[in-house]
């Protein structure tokens, strides 16, 4: 169970930690582990994982002193919003190009919402789009949800990819020749940067022990009935699956469940994905 100390406010922090405590946490680790097979076994194991992120979350628990960034003002949008949590590096550009050619959603892709000056100019800027992905998304999860409760979030979309996949691919396509610091994992459970560091000898592994975590805390948060949620509102894929479980037609399944299907046609979709993968 968790060792959880009540810190007896109701603000963005305390609200994020009740929404996914330890054991709702690893649930949802348990669930991601099966769409990634065997990433668990390069990263020193499920209890790992739960350990990495109990140890993260009882420092800010513990603490009144370490708290999340301030929450933005509840949204007044009229439809759900649609968002990709997955990190950048997760096939998001991919599912953007599908999402632009198939939908008659507004998409934004690299939205900076996190250089304005105010939570309610982030918020405006944000609720200007219908579907949205990729940086700054992974670093604002704690505000978003916390202004997008219940309907307010028409579903959440989770594209995954093999942590250590992922380090690798981060440090060699975003990283410098000076090393070693290029990109960030978002960490829990206030979904802070922190920079990936390749000096570090352990640094896939470190690194790789992060990203799993985030992605299994954005999986709990997703579901979370204290935020609004259900399973219904979360789709996890692992597009660089060797055998995909055919994740294209559970990808469109999940977007009528989310948006309705006036807003995506099956036709245009099956074309999108053809056209985006020569992209």
């Amino acid at each position: 169970p968790s060792r959880r100390v009540l810190r007896g406010r109701r603000n963005a922090t305390d609200r994020i930690l009740d929404a996914c405590p330890v054991d709702a946490f690893r649930r949802a680790a348990m669930h991601i582990s099966q769409l990634l097979p065997g990433s668990l076994d390069k990263l020193g194991g499920f209890d790992e994982i739960v350990r990495v992120y109990e140890e993260r979350y009882d420092a800010v628990a513990k603490d009144t002193s370490k708290t999340c960034d301030p929450a933005w003002p509840l949204s007044t949008r009229s439809k759900g919003l649609l968002v990709n949590l997955g990190e950048g590096t997760t096939g998001t550009r991919f599912l953007e190009c599908v999402m632009e050619r198939s939908s008659t959603l507004r998409g934004g892709h690299n939205i900076h919402t996190d250089q304005l000056a105010t939570p309610a100019a982030a918020l405006a800027l944000t609720d200007a789009y219908d579907y949205l992905s990729d940086s700054p998304l992974p670093y604002e999860v704690v505000p978003l949800l916390l202004s997008h409760p219940g309907k307010l979030t028409a579903g959440i979309i989770l594209t995954l990819r093999d942590p250590l996949d992922w380090v690798r691919s981060r440090v060699e396509h975003h990283g410098t020749k000076k090393c070693c610091k290029c990109c960030s994992v978002s960490a829990p459970p206030c979904g802070a940067k922190e920079w990936i560091n390749a000096s570090r000898p352990d640094y896939l592994t470190y690194y790789g022990k992060l990203s799993f975590v985030y992605k299994a805390w954005v999986a709990c948060l997703a579901t979370s009935p204290s935020l609004g949620f259900d399973t219904s509102n979360l789709y996890a894929f692992n597009m660089f699956a060797r055998k995909p479980r055919d994740f294209q037609e559970g990808l469109f399944s999940a977007l009528k469940r989310f948006v309705g299907s006036a807003a995506i046609k099956k036709r245009a979709y099956n074309r999108a994905w053809k056209k985006c993968a020569t992209h």
